[in-house]
């Protein structure tokens, strides 16, 4: 546990759990069972919810902007909150990450999920204005945060403080 968040007295104890949590979740050999985790993971990430703001955009008829604004303002929210964050705890992954380009120093870190950030500030946003949606954006980004435990790329804490921060962020920009 060579991270400052288990340096932080009861984020100790926290992480000590992390620890052992994660080991339930280690993937099992079935290398199909970890490509199809991985393809469902991305779903979480920027790349993959570009395309998903300009269909909510088109969706609305390119004439209501509101939500598209909603979810890009709440984006940046969310770049500016977790950044932060993971300088300050450094919390290493479950596996060591080797990410290159632009973003590699921020993202080598895992607390918190920014893919679980993203998953249940959609849900909050989308939610608040359209609740019968929630029925199928709450497993999708439920799937999502267990995702990224089973692959070592979080550990369950950074995945429930993302979903807080997303839910949070989600329900008071689209409350």
């Amino acid at each position: 546990m060579n991270d400052h968040l288990s340096k932080f007295g009861l984020c100790r104890h926290i992480a000590g759990l992390d620890h052992a949590i994660s080991g339930f979740f280690q993937p099992p050999g079935n290398a199909r069972t970890r490509r199809m985790v991985t393809a469902f993971t991305r779903l979480g990430n920027i790349y993959w919810a570009l395309p998903i703001y300009v269909l909510i955009y088109v969706w609305r008829g390119c004439e209501d902007t509101r939500l598209l604004w909603a979810v890009l303002g709440a984006e940046l929210l969310g770049t500016a909150i977790i950044v932060p964050l993971r300088y300050l705890f450094q919390r290493e992954r479950p596996m060591p990450y080797h990410a290159s380009g632009r973003f590699a120093p921020w993202n080598c870190y895992s607390f918190p999920s920014h893919h679980a950030y993203r998953a249940f500030m959609l849900c909050g946003l989308i939610g608040s204005g359209y609740p019968w949606l929630l029925a199928g954006l709450l497993p999708w980004a439920i799937a999502i945060g267990l995702s990224r435990i089973y692959l070592s790329r979080h550990f369950l804490s950074d995945v429930i403080t993302g979903a807080l921060l997303g839910l949070m962020v989600g329900c008071g920009i689209g409350g």
